[in-house]
Parts: structure tokens; C-alpha cells; sequence
């Protein structure tokens, strides 16, 4: 059944741990730029004191060291991008150092490609990822996965979509652009190799999906398979792009789960995340953020562990 786009919303199980302990270090938030290794102050706007049961969950090298690193891939709106000054932002970027914030320590963000991460957080280089990651019953047998956000799989098309692309079974005998490791690469391998064009679609995948879309608009391809709360930013919020493309749902795409990503070696932060998570959502800020980027149907309450199936 074909659609119009609405942002989805679902529901995750919570998972709270209460534990009582003293807090932890009282450092605000951070970025990192990865070109110029600078840090900057946290974003205050959302008021984020420190959760001290959360802060007392953390690894004890955390809280000593007062850092969290996290991956995130840029390109990717509205999750994490570049800014006009070339500083992280996004919802990851501002969902992070809140997390941060109610963990009283800094998290530095470092720029990571997409389908790198999970064998980068498995190997230690990075305690976590923030960057709208696709869950999956592969990487959550290598790593602990933690829910957060619900979006489903959608088509960006030039604006007036010339070709009439109505759905999945319209990319045959098309060029299609993807990012590289995402949802939307593994649908359309899926697709392909399941034999179900006569006209085969002539695939790409990207390195980030700002590069697919900047081949949209250069007509070097004709769509881009997203994540619906991605694609629906790109085509109607995102001022660079908004008067561009339009977007087609299609009920044949899976939903996906999006989650952060958390070594299994590393339960301690695990769970210091999921309840400083679970805090973030108890006192709205979890909500603001959402709401900040006009997606706040795409969020989940709680904080589900491992919901890949």
C-alpha cells in the first residue's frame, strides 16, 4: 500500500536500574571536532542537571577520565551533520550531550564512517555511537543495542518525481543511491538479489548519505532509499534541499528500529546510558530534542536493550 509520509511512533520496553551512590563528575557536555581535535561547551539550551543514580552506573575509568567517545557519521540529517561554522549538530549531537550532561562528564563526538562503527565500538576505539544506527540482529550479536527512535524506509525523488516512482517495485530499471551499511542498503540488496526486477536497478552506495543526495540533485541518480524521518527533513526542512525532492512511502519497506550502540564488554555504561536515557525522558528534555527537529513522532519511550528480531 503506498502512502503518504508520517512520521511512525512506536513504543520500546523500558529498563530502568535504581541504584543510590554518589555522583559522579560534575564536567558539562562536549564536543569534539575530529579535523581539529578543539573542544567546545555542551549545549545548555536544554538545562540538564546531573542524574546521580545514572552518573553512579558509569564505568569507574569513565568517571575518572570524565569523557565518553562517541561515533558519529555526518551527512545524515537530522540525526548529525555540519553546521554553517563546521561544528557537530543534530539530534544525536544534542541527545548526546544530554546524556552527557545527566552523566556529569563531557562527550567528544568523532566523525566515523557509517559501516565502520560497529567493529570500531566492538574494538574499544569508541565507548558508544550516536548516528541514527539502523538495529539489526547482526550487530546486536556483536554489540548491546539500546532503542530509541522508530522510523520506516522511504524514496526521495526530484521535486514533481519525473519518472513516477510509486514505491519499492517502481526502482527497477532505475539508479539508486543508498548509504553505504544503512537500513536502506540492506533493503535494496535484499530486493536485488532476490530476483525481483526484469529490469535490474543500477545501485550505488555512498560513503554518507549527503553524498547520495547530492548525486540526486545532480542527476547522476534518479532516487535515494532513506529513513523516512531523514528523508522527510531533507525534503521539507533542510534549507539547502527542502524545494527539491519529493518523498515516497512505500508500506513494502520494514520499519526500523534506531538505536545506540554500546560494547558487550561494557555492561556498566550500558546501563548508565539507558538510565540517564530513561531520565532524559522522564523530565521532557528526551521530548524538546525530538521536537527541535520536527520529528518528535519518531521517538520511543523507554529504553529497549537488544530489540532486533
Amino acid at each position: 500500500m503506498k502512502k503518504s509520509f508520517t512520521a511512525s511512533l512506536a513504543f520500546g520496553a523500558a529498563t530502568l536500574l535504581l541504584l543510590t551512590s554518589c555522583a559522579g563528575n560534575a564536567d558539562s557536555g562536549a564536543t569534539t571536532d575530529p579535523a581539529s581535535g578543539a573542544t567546545g561547551a555542551s549545549d545548555s539550551e536544554f538545562g540538564v542537571t546531573i542524574d546521580e543514580n545514572a552518573a553512579a552506573l558509569l564505568p569507574k575509568d569513565i568517571q575518572d577520565a570524565g569523557v565518553i567517545i562517541a561515533a558519529t557519521a555526518v551527512g545524515y540529517e537530522p540525526y548529525e551533520y555540519k553546521d554553517d561554522n563546521g561544528e557537530f549538530a543534530g539530534l544525536d549531537i544534542d541527545l548526546g550531550n544530554a546524556i552527557g550532561d545527566a552523566l556529569g562528564v563531557k562527550v567528544e563526538f568523532q566523525d566515523a564512517s557509517y559501516d565502520s562503527i560497529t567493529g570500531a565500538v566492538k574494538s574499544g576505539r569508541y565507548d558508544v555511537s550516536l548516528t541514527g544506527y539502523t538495529a539489526s540482529v547482526e550487530k546486536q550479536a556483536q554489540t548491546d543495542l539500546i532503542a530509541y527512535a522508530k522510523s520506516e524506509l522511504s524514496i526521495l525523488v526530484p521535486a514533481g518525481n519525473p519518472l513516477g516512482i510509486d514505491g519499492l517495485s517502481g526502482l527497477c530499471g532505475t539508479r539508486v543511491g543508498v548509504e553505504k551499511g544503512s537500513s536502506a542498503d540492506l533493503a535494496i540488496g535484499d530486493y536485488i538479489a532476490a530476483g525481483s526486477c526484469d529490469v535490474p536497478i543500477d545501485f550505488t552506495a555512498f560513503p554518507v548519505q549527503a553524498d547520495a543526495v547530492t548525486a540526486l540533485q545532480s542527476d547522476r541518480i534518479d532516487a535515494v532509499v532513506v529513513q523516512s524521518v531523514s528523508g522527510n527533513y531533507v525534503a521539507n526542512s533542510l534549507e539547502r534541499t527542502k524545494d527539491s525532492f519529493d518523498l515516497v512511502t512505500d508500506d513494502a519497506f520494514p520499519a526500523t528500529t534506531i538505536a545506540m550502540i554500546v560494547d558487550k564488554a561494557q555492561p556498566d555504561l550500558r546501563d548508565a546510558i539507558v538510565a540517564a536515557l530513561l531520565s532524559l525522558q522522564e523530565n521532557g528534555t528526551f521530548s524538546k530534542i525530538f521536537e527541535k527537529y520536527g520529528v518528535e513522532a519518531a521517538a520511543v519511550t523507554g529504553a529497549a536493550l537488544n530489540p532486533a528480531k
